[in-house]
């Protein structure tokens, strides 16, 4: 009856299912992001009272399913849902004053949110924080940095050793951010 109405509901009690693994309420979280699924009031009202828990989980597992969230098809609502259900209190980094950026946001690669979150929240630490992987780190730092250069006219040499779909993840993250950038499709044409 819920998977026929789009509803996450704890099995039996939440808080029990939430108190055995703290991570069941970022999935609800993230598979109500992904499959666009409404969680049921008094398991989202039970996410919000044991949102602390989180903190227990170790950040590899957290990652992976703010990874995943991030690729769903509706990425701004999990992020809502993050502040909403009180998760986001307890996770590393600034969720709530970046909100509104992830508006328009669309992962084409599996590191695009982890840029994004890093980029728009200007913390580089996260990526220590969460225990990135360096294929990870040099992608977010890649998309940074082309990012910068963008917004000047780019000198031939500059151009020269940016990747072009490095400029473009960058180009499409200005336009997110609302962020003044050169002709992207002119410089790599």
């Amino acid at each position: 009856h819920d998977l026929q109405n789009r509803i996450i509901r704890a099995v039996g009690t939440a808080e029990e299912r939430f108190t055995e693994d703290a991570l069941r309420m970022l999935r609800a979280v993230r598979f109500s992001a992904q499959l666009d699924f409404t969680v049921e009031q008094q398991t989202f009202e039970a996410i919000q009272r044991n949102a602390y828990l989180i903190e227990k989980i170790a950040v590899e597992r957290i990652a992976q399913e703010l990874e995943k969230m991030w690729q769903s098809s509706n990425p701004m609502r999990g992020m809502q849902m993050l502040i909403d259900s009180h998760l986001a209190k307890y996770l590393p980094g600034d969720f709530e004053s970046t909100l509104m950026k992830w508006q328009h946001f669309q992962a084409f690669g599996c590191h695009d949110g982890w840029a994004f979150f890093i980029i728009t929240t200007n913390d580089t630490s996260l990526i220590k924080r969460y225990k990135l992987s360096n294929n990870e780190k040099n992608y977010i730092l890649a998309i940074q940095h082309a990012l910068q250069l963008i917004q000047n006219p780019l000198s031939d040499t500059e151009l020269f050793h940016v990747e072009v779909n490095h400029l473009q993840t960058a180009a499409r993250f200005a336009k997110w951010m609302e962020v003044n950038i050169v002709d992207v499709e002119q410089l790599v044409a």
